[in-house]
Order: structure tokens, then C-alpha cells, then sequence
């Protein structure tokens, strides 16, 4: 009995500590990185980190690239503007390669704008869909995998239809 219980408390352990070493893992890599053409120009994006949380710095990355020869561009005037339902955030620059940063409130979770308007004084804009989630707190994480440890428990003692295996 001890030996399976035991079993069963290094299996949740082993999931939880896997599922929080992923969150880890995927915090390393850009959320999104997304690329339109608009004015002559591609313009690229790039959102660290993964997810896009409330509360946590977020750094949107923008260049500008030639659509003809695909070299980054010398300046470009524009702005970059991030909506929900409104403008919460709004910067003009001229700079090709920018890092504009952000850090979303728990009011602007869900899906969101990102625009680059008047690029290159075209009126032209181009815009990205993004969404801001909420943050998957450990504890929900913590009793998954309680659950999971106890499911499993509970099974091999009783089996699937109350019956000792």
C-alpha cells in the first residue's frame, strides 16, 4: 500500500514539475512573430515574452525591411498603437528596428489590436491579433496534479467498477 501511494506522490509530483518547467521552457521564445507587407515595406513583429500576461513587461519588436531587396530599411516613420476597444498605448518613431514596451493591467486581458499606422507617412497601417491571458496561477496547477495522484490511487485500490484488482 505505502508503495503505491508513494508511487503515486512521485507521479504528481513529476507532473506538476513538468507542466511548470513547460511554462518555463516557452518563456524563452517569442509569443508571436508575425509579417505583412504595407507601403513598400515589410514590416515584422515580434512579442516576448510567451504568454502575454497582465502584470509582466512585454516588448513588441518592430522592423521595417524592403520589399524589393528585403534590407532593413534606414528610417521609417510610424506608429505603433495597441488597442482594446480603445488606445491604451500609442508611440510614434521614426527608427526602423524599435522595441516598444508595455505592461498590460488585468483589465486588457482577451484579444487585442497591435497597429503600425503611417508607415512611412503613407496613411497606410497594418495591423496583428494578439491576446493577453490570464496568468495560470500554480495553484490550479498544484491541484491538477493532486487530482490526477489521487485518481490514480483510488483506481488501482478499487478499480474501475469498485471491484479490488
Amino acid at each position: 500500500m505505502i508503495k503505491y501511494f508513494t508511487l503515486a506522490i512521485v507521479i504528481a509530483i513529476l507532473t506538476v514539475g513538468s507542466i511548470v518547467s513547460l511554462q518555463d521552457a516557452f518563456a524563452q521564445y517569442p509569443a508571436f512573430h508575425g509579417k505583412k507587407t504595407v507601403a513598400g515595406f515589410h514590416v515584422e513583429i515580434t512579442v516576448e515574452p510567451i504568454p502575454i500576461e497582465p502584470g509582466v513587461l512585454t516588448k513588441f519588436g518592430t522592423e521595417f525591411l524592403d520589399a524589393v531587396t528585403g534590407e532593413l530599411a534606414e528610417e521609417v516613420p510610424h506608429t505603433f498603437v495597441l488597442m482594446k476597444d480603445e488606445v491604451i498605448f500609442k508611440e510614434f518613431t521614426t527608427s526602423t528596428s524599435y522595441i516598444h514596451e508595455f505592461r498590460f493591467a488585468e483589465e486588457h486581458k482577451g484579444s487585442l489590436t497591435v497597429l503600425i499606422e503611417d508607415v512611412n507617412n503613407s496613411g497606410e497601417s497594418v495591423e496583428f491579433s494578439l491576446t493577453v491571458v490570464p496568468e495560470f496561477p500554480l495553484s490550479a496547477t498544484l491541484t491538477m496534479g493532486a487530482v490526477l495522484a489521487t485518481m490514480f490511487v483510488i483506481l488501482r485500490f478499487k478499480g474501475f467498477y469498485g471491484k479490488r484488482i
